[in-house]
């Protein structure tokens, strides 16, 4: 397929907020946005919204609230897994959307009002709406994990505290689909993987322990049997295994199923490395000197892809290093003091 069209602002947008034409006055005179009455983007494959509708703006009940009256309505839109952006940021390429409103005068008949300003936030990739990034601790020596909640300014303010045993890795996503975010732990002693739904607000529920193999190092969040939901992957070098948890979508996740890694495993992480929608999985051996590839699939089973020779391999990511559209391996050289890349061939 083609590439979408790409679209880059000539300044970052602050704080997710966009303006819409128009003038204050007209803002500032209480006069309400009836309904969204047109949305389109330049490429119809790759709309995400639940509706779009066409509408007119002269109807009045006899209480003298505007109403909108749909003349057409499509969607919503499916779009392959593959193909959605998980991480997007202010002032990064996007696709291009067009939005077409119709602010209508609730005190002269409803009709619509030129020059309106329109004013449009969205959430950040966390569902939180005020644009400030806030932090998960965890603290190993004191069974906690730390809500610092952003005050926008690089400053934090302490938020909620939870506790869970013996944290040392720690993931944030959304669990259950609620569109908050939600955090899990790995326990490097015996307490396994712990699941902790958040609110929205900065709070978290009572954690949800999950039974797994002792001295959990690190741990990661990715979608490894395509069916929609996050599931959980942590690896323990007390036993030189990868545990992985699928995820119900609800917040709840079945048994750990462990496969066999190189000596002491000190880091996981998730991409979709074959680009078949599927997260798969990199597992960083100290040890073993290497990086091991596990293969996400259909079913929930993961098997080993590929092993990397990685020479004190402490961590690894995978992005698209060189443009070519796959994704390469960046790896932590704890031995040299440095970081090997790994490139993909594309195709």
């Amino acid at each position: 397929m083609t590439d979408s069209p790409k679209h880059k602002a000539s300044s970052p947008v602050s704080r997710r907020r966009v303006v819409i034409g128009g003038s204050t006055t007209a803002a500032a005179a209480g006069l309400g946005l009836a309904g969204l009455a047109s949305a389109a983007t330049t490429d119809s494959t790759t709309a995400d919204a639940s509706a779009t509708t066409s509408a007119t703006a002269t109807a009045t009940s006899s209480t003298g609230v505007c109403s909108l009256t749909s003349e057409v309505t499509e969607g919503p839109y499916s779009l392959a897994g593959a193909l959605v952006r998980r991480d997007i940021r202010e002032g990064k390429e996007g696709v291009e959307v067009k939005y077409t409103f119709c602010v209508v005068d609730e005190a002269n008949g409803c009709a619509p009002l030129a020059d309106a300003l329109v004013e449009l936030w969205h959430c950040d990739a966390l569902g939180e709406y005020s644009g400030f990034v806030d932090l998960v601790v965890a603290e190993q020596e004191t069974g906690l994990v730390r809500v610092l909640l952003g005050n926008g300014d690089g400053t934090f303010t302490t938020g909620t505290t939870a506790a869970v045993p013996t944290p040392h890795g720690v993931v944030v996503a959304d669990f259950n689909g609620d569109g908050s975010p939600d955090v899990a732990t790995a326990s490097v002693g015996s307490g396994g993987v712990s699941v902790l739904l958040g609110d929205g607000t900065g709070g978290l529920a009572t954690a949800v322990g999950y039974a797994g193999a002792g001295r959990l190092y690190s741990i990661a969040a990715g979608d490894f049997n395509g069916d929609g939901t996050l599931d959980l992957a942590a690896v323990s070098n007390g036993s030189d295994t990868l545990d992985v948890l699928l995820g119900n979508g609800d917040g709840t996740f079945g048994a750990a199923t462990a496969y066999p890694t190189p000596a002491l495993p000190v880091a996981v992480s998730a991409a979709d490395l074959d680009g078949d929608g599927n997260a798969d999985i990199l597992v960083s051996s100290l040890n073993g000197n290497s990086v091991t590839l596990f293969q996400g699939a259909a079913g929930g089973t993961v098997s080993q892809l590929t092993e990397l020779t990685a020479t004190g391999a402490y961590d690894a990511a995978a992005t698209d290093l060189n443009g070519d559209g796959t994704k390469d391996i960046a790896v932590a050289n704890s031995s040299a003091n440095r970081v090997d890349i790994f490139t993909a061939s594309a195709g």
